[in-house]
């Protein structure tokens, strides 16, 4: 997401760039600064409005899709690894024998215990 955050800020800076561009020459060019439908400027403004709206279309289309094959194609990659490592992990508290490795396994101890306040 930082991607489209990062995109539509360039693209709020090119339109600030362009007001400003198009607000100049028709403050310089224009005597009473009065725009009417028939100035070539007009014209400009509505071709670059246009060109903004359909560049802003095509991006949304373009992340919406690029959002859907790569972030979740990763999702769903991690989370089927997950599901394979907890499978794994689930083999693996089983010894060779089949006997329960884990919390509820008895352990067996090599050396032989002394009971403590009994006499020998």
């Amino acid at each position: 997401m930082d991607i489209y955050a990062i995109i539509c800020i360039f693209s709020l800076v090119a339109q600030c760039i362009w007001h400003a561009i198009i607000g100049a020459i028709i403050f310089l060019t224009t005597p009473d600064n009065k725009l009417t439908p028939s100035m070539w400027y007009t014209y400009l403004d509505r071709y670059v409005f246009i060109a903004m709206i359909f560049f802003f279309v095509v991006l949304q289309i373009f992340l919406i899709t690029w959002l859907y094959q790569v972030p979740l194609k990763h999702r769903k990659n991690m989370a089927k690894k997950d599901i394979e490592y907890q499978l794994s992990i689930s083999n693996k508290k089983s010894d060779e024998n089949g006997k329960a490795v884990g919390k509820n396994a008895v352990k067996t101890v090599p050396f032989s215990r002394i009971p403590i306040g009994t006499e020998i």
